[in-house]
């Protein structure tokens, strides 16, 4: 039997944060959840294996989302791990700093279901059992 995907979910809407676990338990998936950049990093500390990652821009705390992409990529095993982001902006200039640092996908929290943003998780990391 295949491991579950794991995945982590740093977003600070709580009521957001539960409903996308949720939703990605009942597909199968492992999940971590956190609402800051230092939490997500000492929960992740341990884990040798993320399939993804739901990233928001503006979290608890000071430090947004570029900042954890920054110190995420400077560790081995999680340089190529697929990052969206959903935020609530995301101007154009916004979008292409998350793109140049690797982010596979952009969505705006406004302009997207909940519903789609997971057909797309559950396509990405598909793909990544192919890979």
């Amino acid at each position: 039997m295949a491991k579950p995907k794991k995945i982590l979910v740093i977003e600070d809407e709580r009521p957001l944060m539960e409903a996308v676990e949720a939703k990605l338990t009942r597909l199968g998936m492992e999940v971590i959840t956190s609402q800051s950049v230092q939490e997500a990093l000492t929960k992740i500390e341990n884990e040798m294996i993320l399939d993804l990652v739901w990233l928001d821009h503006y979290l608890l705390g000071e430090e947004t989302g570029i900042v954890f992409i920054e110190r995420v990529k400077g560790m081995e095993r999680f340089r190529n791990v697929p990052i969206i982001l959903v935020s609530n902006t995301a101007s154009d200039d916004k979008v292409l700093v998350y793109k140049k640092l690797g982010v596979r996908k952009c969505y705006l929290k406004s302009d997207v279901r909940l519903d789609a943003i997971i057909d797309d998780i559950k396509e990405i990391t598909n793909l990544r059992l192919a890979n």
